[in-house]
This record gives C-alpha cells, structure tokens and sequence, in this order.
C-alpha cells in the first residue's frame, strides 16, 4: 500500500523525482527471494531475444510508452533523465542498423546514415523537410535535443 505520492523537481528545473512515502510490505512477502528471482531472469541467455522483442516497433511503441510521461514531466518542471537516456539508448539502436525491426526502418536506417541523432528526431519529431511520424508530438522534440 502506498500511503504518499508526490513529485518534487529539483532546482535547476531539469528533472522531476517522484517521491513515494512509506510502503506496507506483506510479512509473507520474501523480497530478498524476489530480488533472487530476479537475478536468475536477468541471467537467463534467452534473455537477450526477448530485449530484441522489447526494441522491436520502436517508432510505434514510444509515442504511447514514453512520450506522454515526457510530456508530463515536461509540463511540471522540465525534462526527465530517465526517458531522455532511453530514448538514447534507442537512437543507438537504429545506429546499429543490423538490429532494427520496425515499420520505419527504412527511414530510419537512412535518415541516421545522413544526419544521425539530428536526422532520427527529424523523422520522428519533423523538420521543415519530411512529415513526422508522430506529427503531434513535435512539440516535445526539445526534449530529446
């Protein structure tokens, strides 16, 4: 049970923490056979191809996943470091352009060759020379930048 939830942003205005007061932990709940359980997954070496499922369809997942926190975070006190080092992470990805399964991968892998982390914004966020793939999110491109 989570008794408190709140949000503080730090001074200089660039990100947001959430603050979560005391929580209820079960007496029969084991966590240090939790966090046990946890390890053995993040061991597992098929691990590796369900993180490739996860990167898949990129173009189609962040609108919905990450792009409505950002713009959240956005609002209340600027950027959120942990979306903008995901959404790295991702334009690492496209720059790995072997690995890329997406319906824009084309676009991708080409707009990355000529302009690299300028030209995946462009194509997602847009520029004065392309339509976007997420024309309504434009607005949250200095997020990324």
């Amino acid at each position: 049970m989570i008794s408190k939830l709140a949000t503080t942003c730090d001074p200089d205005a660039t990100t947001c923490t959430p603050v979560i007061g005391p929580l209820e932990i079960h007496r029969r709940q084991d966590l240090e056979a939790y966090a046990d359980k946890l390890r053995q997954r993040f061991a597992d070496p098929a691990l590796n191809h369900r993180l490739a499922q996860i990167a898949m369809d990129g173009t189609q997942k962040i609108p919905q996943r990450w792009l409505d926190t950002a713009a959240w975070h956005a609002e209340r006190c600027g950027r959120t470091k942990a979306i903008v080092s995901a959404f790295d992470a991702w334009i690492d990805h496209v720059g790995a352009s072997e690995f890329v399964d997406d319906p824009a991968r084309n676009r991708l892998i080409a707009a990355y060759a000529v302009l690299g982390r300028k030209g995946v914004l462009d194509l997602c966020f847009g520029s004065s020379e392309d339509s976007p793939l997420w024309p309504d999110r434009a607005a949250l491109r200095g997020l990324f930048e």
